[in-house]
């Protein structure tokens, strides 16, 4: 199964950036300040880019092999409505403080089916 992974990186004397799992595909490297989306090549499990020393942040996708059990929820089981909450960081832009965001959706209604990927 397929999982996504963020990654706060500084890059080495050589550009190279040591990934905490091996990416497969999807994989964008950014600049930590300024948001720019920066060029790479990938050797083996690593990723280079030109500049020693950048704080970047990686976007990539890894084979996760720990097992999982995948639930559908079709329309037909769910003919009412669902609440969903969830957490979220947020970092104001002025202060650059970063805080917990709540989001709340009180009443949803599903407009097609539900894949859940359960892990361990």
């Amino acid at each position: 199964m397929l999982l996504t992974q963020v990654d706060r990186l500084e890059s080495d004397k050589n550009g190279v950036l040591d990934v905490s799992k091996e990416p497969i595909e999807s994989i964008f490297v950014y600049d930590k300040d300024t948001g720019e989306k920066l060029a790479f090549s990938k050797v083996e499990d690593k990723l280079v880019i030109a500049t020693p020393y950048k704080d970047v942040i990686v976007f990539y996708k890894y084979n996760y092999m720990g097992g999982a059990q995948i639930a559908r929820i079709g329309q037909q089981f769910l003919t009412g409505f669902l609440e969903l909450e969830g957490k979220t960081r947020v970092k104001d832009d002025t202060s650059g403080l970063v805080t917990t965001g709540i989001i709340r959706i009180p009443k949803l209604k599903l407009m097609s089916g539900l894949s859940i990927k359960l892990g361990t």
